[in-house]
């Protein structure tokens, strides 16, 4: 919708544009009271209109066309009805003699860049499919201009146009700022213009480089079909179109085209008298040259009415019409050029209003925290916060002035996540505890490695280019074994697991039946065996045990089930990936063996993938309310969380491979792995001796890790601050038609993957925390017999306690998460008001605000507070029930 209007109005589009380019039912975007070519076309030309393909064109142009047949823009794994259901109207309309004006507007490469990215094996067949309707197109018109201009001698020839209205970067999106995104082709022809063999390649590279503003598009369109010129127009008319007029037709064309930009710029310095919209005079300049005038509003003015000096002198047949051709020229150029970088009106007093209010927000979180700290015994523990989150958080701030630190902000988080973990490295005192810091700079080495994003470097090489274009069968099989590890590690833990076949360390209750002592007898007894070291024999035996009838019984009853769905929703989500960049051959994989999974839609596969995953999440909440009341004891209750926790994760792990692009899924066998080290370091790692306990301070925050943790598995997917690293090809798995809610979800369900991962992990992470951590007697508020470092509690006492530690757990999560949004959130406000007047404000500050915004909004408060909340709210039902 931007570059349409663009296109149509000649001017240049707002950023609420690419906003509500989104919404298709948005109609406030409607060109339907603002002057545009099409208008002109039909109401001064007397031309009338008919419109195939992209429905944008029926929101913005109501009541224009006279016959239409919109397709959704959309819809983006639709490649190839989207065309069919253009390239059908062609030969009948083109055989038709009741209109002026045709549009044909094709998707199918836009859509097929979105799901694959230039180097799909989609493009080649689709651009053969675009060069034969361009034949035909051609062969129609040539012929029919023919015999036309034989017939009739005044006839004139049928203008076809052929151009894009954007490109699309490496990954196949647009809406940023790189030259594969703004360059486009832009042919005009007709018979009158005879195709010339180029003699050498330099003249191709010269006229490959010939670039023409988008917005120079309707003024040249105006020009050529003779009606006015949209009263809001920044461009000038294509010189080359014009060679075959006459020179006054020429200077009378630029003359109106300037005169029009002239009086947009006097209107929007301020002027509003009549005589500031005067024709000006080059007898008002005392200066012989524009060097010697000052402003940008005196140079426009002298070149105009240097302009028309010698548009004047032309006539009078004083110079040549070169001399003033050239003339309106530099003043077009440095009129356009002012006016497109000017047009910004702001409510300053609206954005100091809500700047206030974050502070003042701010401000009282802040003070909140000091007051909850400065009396809660945690001295250390806020050392350790203000620490790590004041110093990270300032360099931050800094960053948020810079364009370039925004474009390439996942630099900083990379930055930082290296060095809190090395900072963490340094406080461990056993080289067991300083295995996993380490483990973390080496996974975050590949990670960052994988996509290479922001600008500066988008074009580097990366491990997504060498699974996608040098050695796309690697990238597919590793899709596959991440299927198949993820598959394993399920099975491990449902195989060797003693809570998924009883639950719980329950031998400290008596309430249970007879039957389930003895089960929970039987699996203490494993658990233990299969944790010494030694014990060769009794690990044998256990693992006997394991594969015992009545265990497999008790395993079927719910481990089996939750595996079994999850084999097939990684069945489905396999040929849904392959069939949706018809990849089978790639793969090697018969698509006769899939054949019956593949309809002729394949939103069943999606949507039977939802339904799986919705059954994995009802079966771990029923699984674990089922066996709730075998868990007695603190540590058992602590351990149902956390296979509640792991199962939910697990559950919904399907669907987010099924919405990220097939190259990123081993990223997500990386992320466990964070996970899991990240919960070794901070539940089992040892103090420090007394003589340099105070190094201690300088470990981070765990919660300042987790944002960390948060952003870089965002950026590590190839995500960044520009619009055009927005994943659009995943938007629409399962969806029949466009809606807006469902897509808005899935589009930020498949582009935020990588920090929901990391969100549901951190659940599991908690209950580790609240099963391994040391309870202090003094934090229960409740009677209890302590024993050295243990507390022994009764059934009602555990539930409490458990309770009261899962929800500190979530509390300081939620805070301490909030604090670093927030913080984020007034940096970006801030900086965004000192640069309100900025070159770059609507191409990178502007983004970056939606971004943030996404980040408060749908992703902390819609995403992780509400997954910790209603977890805390779950695990207080369980542990009390």
């Amino acid at each position: 919708m931007p570059r349409l209007k663009a296109l149509t109005t000649g001017t240049v589009p707002s950023f609420l544009d690419a906003i509500l380019n989104i919404a298709e039912s948005d109609t406030s975007s409607s060109l339907a009271h603002y002057d545009n070519i099409l208008w002109q076309l039909k109401h001064n030309g007397g031309k009338r209109i008919v419109m195939f393909g992209d429905d944008t064109w029926l929101r913005l142009f109501p009541d224009i066309f006279s016959r239409i047949d919109g397709t959704s823009s959309f819809f983006v794994t639709d490649t190839v009805e989207v065309d069919l259901n253009v390239t059908r109207n062609v030969h009948p309309e083109l055989t038709r003699d009741d209109w002026e004006v045709a549009i044909f507007h094709y998707l199918g490469l836009d859509h097929i860049g979105h799901l694959g990215g230039p180097d799909s094996p989609m493009m080649g067949p689709k651009q053969q499919e675009m060069d034969a309707v361009i034949k035909e197109i051609y062969s129609i018109i040539t012929e029919q201009d023919t015999q036309r201009m034989k017939a009739d001698s005044r006839a004139r020839p049928t203008l076809f146009v052929l151009m894009g209205d954007h490109g699309m970067n490496d990954a196949g999106n647009h809406g940023g700022s790189s030259l594969g995104e703004v360059s486009t082709a832009l042919v005009f022809t007709d018979i009158g213009m005879r195709a010339e063999p180029i003699p050498d390649d330099d003249l191709l590279a010269q006229l490959l480089n010939r670039r023409i503003p988008q917005v120079n598009f309707a003024s040249t369109v105006s020009v050529l079909f003779g009606v006015p010129i949209p009263r809001n127009n920044l461009g000038y008319p294509v010189m080359e179109l014009l060679e075959r007029r006459s020179d006054e037709d020429k200077l009378r064309s630029l003359q109106a085209c300037t005169h029009q930009i002239y009086r947009l710029i006097v209107a929007n310095s301020g002027g509003a008298s009549e005589t500031a919209f005067r024709v000006p005079s080059l007898n008002q300049f005392k200066a012989s040259d524009i060097s010697q005038v000052l402003g940008t509003m005196n140079k426009a003015r002298y070149l105009y009415a240097r302009a028309l000096d010698l548009h004047a002198q032309f006539l009078a047949g004083g110079v040549r019409a070169v001399d003033a051709v050239q003339a309106y020229q530099e003043a077009l150029e440095l009129a356009s050029a002012h006016l497109a970088s000017t047009f910004s009106n702001y409510n300053f007093v609206a954005i100091l209003s809500g700047t206030g209010i974050m502070v003042a927000a701010l401000g009282g979180y802040v003070c909140l925290q000091f007051w909850r700290t400065s009396g809660g015994g945690g001295s250390s523990s806020s050392q350790r916060l203000c620490l790590w989150t004041v110093g990270s958080l300032a360099c931050y701030v800094c960053s948020m002035f810079a364009t370039s630190n925004i474009e390439e902000e996942h630099q900083y988080w990379y930055f930082w996540h290296q060095t809190l973990w090395l900072a963490f490295l340094c406080t461990r005192w056993t080289w067991q505890d300083a295995l996993a810091p380490l483990g973390q700079v080496v996974l975050l080495r590949i990670i960052r490695s994988w996509n290479q994003t922001g600008i500066k470097w988008a074009g580097s090489p990366d491990l997504r280019h060498y699974l996608t274009v040098v050695n796309p069968q690697l990238g597919w099989a590793m899709f596959g074994a991440t299927l198949v590890v993820c598959n394993f590690a399920i099975a491990w833990t449902i195989l060797f697991n003693p809570s998924y076949w009883n639950g719980c360390d329950n031998s400290n209750s008596s309430s249970s039946s007879s039957g389930r002592d003895a089960d929970a007898t039987t699996a203490e007894t494993w658990g233990s065996a299969v944790r010494e070291k030694d014990g060769g024999e009794s690990r044998r035996a256990a693992l006997a045990g394991v594969l015992s009838r009545k265990r497999a019984r008790a395993v079927s009853m719910k481990g089996k089930a939750f595996l079994a769905s999850f084999c097939a929703s990684s069945i489905l989500v396999f040929v849904y990936k392959v069939e949706m960049n018809q990849a089978w051959d790639i793969v090697a994989v018969p698509k006769a063996a899939f054949g019956w999974l593949v309809p002729a839609s394949l939103v069943g596969i999606a949507w039977t993938v939802y339904a799986l995953a919705g059954a994995g999440v009802l079966m771990a909440l029923y699984s674990a309310f089922a066996q709730r009341r075998r868990a007695a004891t603190y540590q058992a209750k602590a351990r149902l969380l956390g296979s509640l926790a792991i199962e939910l994760a697990a559950a919904i792990l399907p669907v987010l491979l099924l919405l990220i692009r097939h190259y990123n899924a081993p990223l997500f066998i990386l992320y466990s792995l964070q996970l899991a080290l990240f919960t070794r370091c901070i539940s089992s790692a040892r103090p420090p001796p007394g003589h340099a306990a105070c190094l201690a301070l300088f470990a981070p925050s765990p919660w300042l890790l987790l944002s960390t943790m948060h952003h870089a598995s965002f950026y590590a997917l190839g995500n960044s601050n520009s619009l055009a690293s927005l994943d659009l090809s995943n938007a629409y798995a399962g969806v029949t038609h466009y809606n807006e809610v469902l897509v808005g979800i899935l589009l930020f369900i498949s582009n935020w993957a990588g920090p929901i991962w990391f969100s549901l992990g951190w659940i599991v992470v908690i209950t580790r925390l609240a099963e391994s951590l040391p309870l202090a007697a003094s934090s229960l508020e409740m009677a209890g017999s302590v024993v050295g470092s243990k507390v022994t509690l009764s059934n009602n006492e555990a539930a409490a306690a458990l309770k009261h530690r899962i929800g500190d757990l979530v509390v300081q999560s939620l805070t301490w998460t909030h604090g670093v949004q927030s913080v984020c959130m007034l940096a970006l406000s801030v900086a965004i008001t000192v640069h309100r007047e900025h070159l770059f404000v609507w191409t990178v500050f502007a983004p970056k605000y939606l971004y943030q915004a996404a980040w408060f909004m749908f992703f902390y408060l819609g995403t992780f507070s509400t997954l910790l909340i209603t977890f805390w709210a779950a695990a207080s039902l369980l542990v009390t029930s």
